[in-house]
């Protein structure tokens, strides 16, 4: 039966969508000198970040639509895949950014032993879906495409009466990142710092 549904997406499947024009107005802005989430690290530089547009399509495929994060070494983007027609989050690293290779390598790597294993902690394992760089005059950024996640562990927490977590939902959450760590320890060969 799989086989027969593999076979018809790839028939059937869909042109890519064209980007859509975001509005422009109906919404508050902000003040382009009021400094906002990375900008206000006092490390903070925009020559290293790469400088991404709501709207921005990259490798003529992932459309911005909006922030998901940030951090010392990226930032992170909810794009619509244009091609796949399914949400992504899209990590743009700071430029030329040695941690982003090595991401890079750790995800390839992940990726091959994903499709010869049948560890169970394999599936509590987030995979690099695509890789690309952006170029912008002298300077490289790496790319890295995944599926966006879920609520984190501390929003789930909030939400819970008390903001503790029952001991089901403790046991099952401890149960799977443990069973992922034992699938990268043992099978992937690589450890997490």
């Amino acid at each position: 039966m799989a086989f027969l549904l593999n076979l018809g997406r790839r028939i059937f499947k869909r042109p890519p969508s064209l980007p859509i024009r975001l509005p422009t107005t109906g919404f508050q802005t902000i003040d382009t000198t009021q400094l906002i989430e990375e900008e206000r690290f006092s490390w903070y530089s925009p020559k290293v970040y790469y400088p991404v547009q709501l709207g921005n399509v990259f490798d003529s495929r992932y459309q911005v639509v909006g922030k998901l994060g940030f951090g010392a070494h990226s930032t992170v983007w909810l794009c619509r895949d244009l091609v796949d027609h399914e949400f992504v989050a899209l990590k743009i690293c700071t430029i030329n950014s040695p941690p982003a290779k090595s991401e890079i390598e750790i995800f390839d790597h992940i990726n091959r032993i994903l499709s010869k294993t049948t560890h169970g902690g394999s599936f509590f394992i987030r995979t690099m879906m695509d890789h690309f760089e952006i170029t912008n005059k002298d300077s490289v950024y790496q790319c890295i495409v995944q599926k966006p996640m879920s609520t984190g562990l501390d929003s789930l927490r909030d939400i819970c009466t008390n903001q503790r977590f029952t001991e089901s939902l403790l046991q099952a959450t401890l149960f799977r990142v443990l069973y992922a760590l034992d699938f990268l320890h043992t099978e992937v060969k690589v450890i997490h710092t």
